[in-house]
């Protein structure tokens, strides 16, 4: 089963100590690039990272490289329109008018 989880900054260590990295890539959403990183894990399942800050990132999970590359590339750009929506809301920021 595939996922996508927001963690905290000491879940994402953890989480990078029990796993090997097996190869990094670049996804260009939006015009700009962001690094994902795939890790292989003991049990043989997959998971890519990007991270947008020191807390902040998205994990996607699943059964192979190409599965979790997929999946990921499917959410990144959902991910990154919540975080740019999420900011237009905060104090002091208006929406623009359509």
């Amino acid at each position: 089963m595939l996922r996508l989880t927001l963690d905290t900054r000491n879940q994402l260590e953890k989480h990078e100590d029990e796993s090997s990295t097996i190869c990094e890539v670049e996804m260009k959403i939006m015009g700009v690039c962001h690094r994902v990183q795939i890790y292989g894990r003991g049990n043989g399942s997959y998971c890519a990272l990007t991270r947008f800050s020191k807390s902040d990132a998205i994990i996607t999970d699943g059964p192979t490289i190409k599965e979790v590359l997929k999946q990921h590339a499917y959410r990144l750009p959902i991910a990154i329109d919540c975080r740019r929506s999420r900011k237009s809301l905060l104090p002091g920021n208006r929406l623009r008018k359509a």
